[in-house]
């Protein structure tokens, strides 16, 4: 009877964490939701529950908003997998999700307690207190932070490394050994924007194209798509992880293992 007692009291606090859905609140381009390999697209309007993966093209965007009426926008080509969202009833929070390719821009309102709202890239590890902020991830998974408002707290993703605060106006550069790089950044907000718009340009750039090829047999294909509508598979019954570079591919594989949360403390960070 002790030993069941004891089981439930270690089990309590993660009862009390109860969990939560993020809300898409705009959405552009073929952006879609994956859950255990079951794809659907995503749609404004809809919950998407944590554990999620989503895939989004160039050009595509998405902006998400918590329960807490924290912002998570992103733009372009992205792979990201919605971690965790939970809130306890004294109203302490976490927020976590992982960023393997493309950029996020972040607006978190002040956090209490013991609350976190975390980034994780391949190669960094992003961890705030309420700010904004941009996360940018390459191809190769490096990553580069661009401090907006506040501050953010900037590790390695292994954790071996000291964890830096890099404040506004300021930026990280995380390279795949893991080194981190803080400078300085004139106009830092419209240079975020700047790299926003590049990666939305690029697929008008691309639609533009595509439409202007595809006028002409445009009839017949409407036609043939209503035919095929219902069967239609965005990744043509492929694995969504099938082209992605080995470091990302890595970095999923590690994620669906490893449920240890990294919070950051940004009193104690070294400065």
């Amino acid at each position: 009877m002790k030993k069941i007692i004891i089981c439930l009291l270690l089990l309590l606090p993660q009862v009390l964490m109860a969990a939560q859905n993020f809300k898409v609140v705009d959405v552009d381009g073929d952006v879609f939701a994956s859950i255990k390999f079951k794809k659907e697209p995503v749609i404004k309007g809809m919950d998407i529950a944590a554990g999620t993966r989503i895939r989004m093209p160039e050009g595509a965007y998405l902006l998400l908003n918590t329960p807490m009426n924290d912002e998570i926008e992103f733009s372009g080509k992205s792979y990201l997998k919605l971690e965790k969202l939970s809130e306890s009833p004294s109203g302490e929070t976490k927020c976590s999700l992982s960023l393997f390719q493309g950029i996020a821009r972040n607006k978190v309102h002040k956090l209490k307690g013991k609350s976190s709202f975390t980034i994780k890239t391949p190669v960094a590890v992003a961890g705030v207190r309420g700010t904004e902020f941009q996360v940018s991830v390459s191809e190769t998974g490096e990553t580069e932070i661009a401090v907006l408002e506040g501050e953010v707290g900037v590790q390695d993703a292994d954790g071996t490394g000291a964890a830096v605060s890099v404040q506004m106006g300021r930026s990280a550069k995380v390279k795949a050994s893991g080194k981190i790089t803080v400078k300085t950044v004139q106009n830092i907000r419209k240079q975020a924007a700047k790299a926003r718009a590049q990666a939305s340009k690029k697929a008008a750039e691309s639609a533009a194209a595509s439409g202007a090829t595809s006028d002409s047999t445009e009839s017949a294909e409407d036609d043939e798509a209503e035919d095929d509508e219902s069967d239609y598979d965005p990744f043509d019954g492929e694995d969504p992880t099938e082209d992605l570079p080995d470091i990302i591919i890595d970095e999923i594989e590690d994620a669906q293992e490893d449920e240890v949360d990294i919070e950051f403390d940004l009193e104690t960070i070294e400065r």
